[in-house]
């Protein structure tokens, strides 16, 4: 039996709003009313005992006659582990509506805001399902894990604009005896896992050991209810007691944005913006210094890489060399500034650093090489190559079954390229869904109008035609983009294509939309005016 913190009462203070997106990642408090509890225990007991009339109904009348709790006594005499596969613990589409009306969903909905309940297995209705673990029966839970390593593998479709909550409940259990095993805090970080196919489904095992994790014992009484985010990693509790234990669950999709008003990784959108702002007086002070031009590109895909470096990409600073972490490639090179102060002020390398971009000796290029710096994933800046890089990177996460995204920022004129093309072509063919291109549309390339050179437009309806999920968005505007960012894979099946309408010199008012700022370098008076502006 494996060992854990017992604590009988987990965050009973807590809202289940701020318990499930803080920094425990679940909430209690909230219990069923013992008329609830009474109609779902006996709802799922009839369900239990037709699975088991269907299966062996010579046995049927002995297992009605010792009942649910004392199933174990029994269970024996069945095939326990061919009998009860998730598909047959699934309540019928009446049992879940019947539940769905009943006053506890509701107070989820106050809490967390409306929301839909997941089809997980695609049985036709919103799937409420149980659990049955046996007393001394190790095989009848299943190893810690996240919620999300199965979505992330291809495990049903979340939609758009939605965030996954889950719920536990425990019908049938023993105080102090049984419950929920969590490891607090768990759905801020990042963890090794690798998928593995069994029962002909690719399912998430943790590469890390579940005994020296912080894994904690949550306790429950009959009726108690525990809400968790869907990165959260936990699993059932070992039942200790002398009845078979019932749980039974089911995932949330809550509305985006109802959960907290912050983004993830706890940047509130207000703090995102002032980052941006930060990031912009950086690039334009580095581009004076180093005597570096590209400062209007720099300057135009900020809020893009804000959106994903402080919102919805997966990544620790801290194990910048994670093999589960999302990729990010910046494609167009020349934007590098942008990149390195993105990277520095997120915390993968000190700020200090930046001093030193594009001098003679120091690591930081005008063009970016590989590995120069943590977090900087490959060398980009011969234009073309990015996405044919992160569609490969994206088939390897699904190959070696890992589930991580990849990223990759492309400029309108790089879309000139024919290997772009290429690239989208096989993601589209091979339905390489965990790829998302971001294309900065800022209209301009070195020596004009982007649609006026190539006759781009209209770029939307030809990522689409190459077969791509495609939206439109206007690139400033951050937390827009982190909420399509973060919805990568949509369970469509399709990779991405973000366009992001920029405009080039973003930020400063005497840089927008001129593009002589792809090769100016601003000089003293200049870069005081811009840093007045950015920092005023």
């Amino acid at each position: 039996m494996r060992r854990e913190t017992a604590d009988m009462s987990p965050n009973s203070n807590a809202s289940l709003r701020s318990g499930t997106d803080g920094t425990s990642g679940y909430a209690t408090g909230l219990r069923l009313e013992s008329n609830e509890l009474v109609r779902i225990r006996a709802m799922i007991e009839e369900h239990w005992l037709a699975v088991i009339r269907h299966h062996a109904p010579e046995r049927a009348d002995d297992f009605a006659a010792r009942g649910m709790s004392r199933y174990h006594e029994l269970s024996h005499v069945l095939d326990h582990a061919s009998l009860w596969p998730k598909r047959a613990r699934i309540l019928s589409r009446g049992a879940a509506a019947e539940i769905r009306r009943m006053p506890f969903m509701q107070q989820l909905a106050d809490e967390l805001g409306e929301f839909d309940i997941s089809d997980e297995d695609d049985v036709g209705w919103e799937e409420i399902y149980f659990r049955i673990v046996r007393p001394g029966h190790g095989e009848d839970i299943g190893p810690l894990h996240a919620d999300r390593w199965f979505w992330n593998l291809g495990h049903g479709v979340t939609p758009p604009g939605a965030e996954r909550v889950k719920v536990w409940v425990a019908i049938v259990c023993e105080p102090g005896r049984n419950g929920l095993r969590v490891v607090p805090g768990s759905h801020r970080r990042e963890w090794r896992y690798h998928g593995e196919r069994r029962d002909g489904l690719m399912k998430p095992v943790l590469d890390e050991d579940e005994d020296k994790i912080g894994a904690r014992l949550l306790t429950t009484e009959p009726g108690d209810v525990i809400v968790f985010h869907d990165g959260l990693v936990h699993g059932g509790a070992y039942n200790t007691g002398e009845t078979t234990r019932i749980s039974f669950e089911f995932t949330m999709f809550v509305k985006r944005g109802a959960l907290a008003e912050g983004v993830r990784g706890g940047f509130e959108a207000s703090h995102l913006r002032e980052i941006a702002k930060r990031i912009r007086s950086r690039i334009v002070s580095m581009s004076h210094r180093g005597r570096s031009p590209h400062l209007g590109s720099s300057l135009s895909c900020v809020d893009i890489l804000v959106a994903a470096y402080f919102g919805a990409l997966r990544i620790d600073p801290q194990r910048a060399a994670d093999p589960d972490r999302d990729r990010f490639i910046l494609s167009k090179g020349h934007a590098a500034p942008a990149l390195y102060a993105t990277l520095a002020e997120r915390g993968f390398f000190p700020l200090d650093l930046l001093a030193s971009y594009n001098r003679d000796g120091a690591v930081l290029g005008e063009q970016p090489s590989p590995g120069c710096v943590p977090g900087l994933e490959v060398a980009t800046g011969s234009l073309g190559h990015g996405l044919s890089l992160g569609v490969g990177m994206a088939l390897a996460s699904r190959i070696q079954g890992r589930g991580y995204r990849v990223f990759a920022v492309l400029s309108d004129g790089e879309c000139n390229e024919g290997s772009v093309w290429e690239a989208a072509m096989f993601a589209a063919a091979q339905k390489v869904d965990r790829v998302c291109v971001i294309v900065d549309y800022n209209r301009w390339q070195a020596t004009g109008r982007s649609d006026e050179i190539m006759a781009l437009a209209p770029l939307a309806e030809k990522w689409k035609a190459f077969g791509w999920t495609t939206h439109e968005v206007d690139g400033h505007d951050v937390e827009a983009l982190q909420g399509l960012l973060e919805n990568v894979p949509d369970g469509g099946g399709k990779p991405i294509a973000i366009i992001a309408h920029t405009v080039k010199g973003k930020g400063v008012s005497f840089m927008e939309d001129d593009n002589n700022w792809h090769y100016r370098i601003p000089n003293e008076e200049e870069l005081a005016a811009a840093l007045r502006e950015l920092e005023g």
